[in-house]
């Protein structure tokens, strides 16, 4: 009977399966998986302003052992970038995630992509990080500034004294001073040279200024590298038709005044922070001596030719 009952017993034992060997087993597995490669992206903030930074935010997580490189250029039609791209890596569950940061600035309000962007591992493996739909807003928003313009030129009725007669009385007797002293000083002043003379314009404004930056386009003044001269005209021809379009002194002004005058006018088209950033860079270009691109003056131009286009008078937008 012992010996049956030791016999039975290291059967058992020889058919029990080893709990050790399978953790053994599915440690080995789980060694032999490697995370996989996932990448995603976006923009921040979602919504962009014309002409203003945003970034564009790349994740990409990828196993410890492997790394990947960006291309030594990125470029895209819709933007420009404004700085090199920013890494930092944090590990996650096993695995590395790294945030690659672009800061990018988009001149376009319609149809406006981030560049496609090209990522290769050091074991040869290509990832395509795909364009992304850009929604771009003015600085401005027009609805509001109506609704701002409606309610600010709302009637407002007052209880009050009635002193319009005596009101009229001071005027007239104010006016036909004015009158006196001005012709007394107009007889005084001498006459301005016929070079002189303010002359209304024989066309429309708004076409010679879009005809000019044309013909600056096609000047050589870019291909001979030129480019501050360049800045400077065409900064010449967008103050020139800010002054005919809204009747200010704008080639005698400095930039901060031009912008001052431009910020008290009636237009919902018009965006004096647009102008505002278009002096300031050109100021550095032309005073600081900053450098610039070919790129960035061809970029100058077709930003005042959009100025133009936007903010000419509807008669003369439909005439055209």
């Amino acid at each position: 009977m012992a010996a049956t009952l030791a016999i039975a017993w290291l059967l058992a034992l020889g058919a029990a399966p080893d709990a050790s060997a399978g953790r053994d087993a599915d440690a080995d597995a789980g060694e032999l998986a490697e995370p996989q490669v996932v990448v995603s992206a976006h923009l921040e903030p979602a919504e962009v302003r014309l002409g203003e930074p945003f970034e564009l935010v790349v994740e990409l997580q990828r196993p410890t052992g492997e790394t990947f490189e960006l291309p030594a250029q990125i470029r895209g039609p819709d933007v420009e970038v404004l700085a090199a791209p920013q890494r930092a890596l944090r590990e996650q569950a096993g695995a590395i995630v790294e945030t690659v940061r672009l800061k990018l600035a988009a001149y376009r309000l319609r149809d406006a992509w981030t560049p496609a962007i090209k990522l290769r591992s050091t074991r040869g493996t290509e990832i395509e990080v795909a364009p992304l739909p850009i929604k771009v807003v003015r600085s401005v928003d027009a609805q509001e500034n109506q609704e701002g313009l409606a309610e600010a030129l709302a009637p407002v009725s007052l209880e009050r004294f009635d002193e319009r007669p005596i009101a009229l009385l001071a005027a007239l007797a104010l006016l036909g001073l004015l009158v006196w002293g001005f012709g007394v000083l107009d007889r005084r002043r001498p006459a301005l040279p016929e070079r002189l003379r303010p002359t209304a314009p024989e066309r429309p404004y708004d076409l010679v200024a879009l005809e000019r930056l044309a013909a600056l386009e096609q000047s050589p003044l870019i291909q001979r590298g030129e480019l501050e001269p360049f800045v400077e005209q065409v900064i010449d021809v967008m103050r020139w038709y800010l002054g005919q379009r809204y009747a200010l002194g704008a080639l005698d002004m400095t930039s901060g005044e031009l912008v001052q005058a431009l910020g008290r006018v009636l237009d919902v088209n018009l965006d004096p922070a647009a102008i505002d950033r278009i002096l300031v860079e050109a100021d550095l270009v032309k005073f600081a001596r900053a450098p610039t691109t070919a790129r960035a003056c061809a970029q100058l131009v077709q930003s005042i030719r959009a100025l133009v286009l936007a903010t000419r008078p509807l008669e003369q937008a439909e005439a055209a």
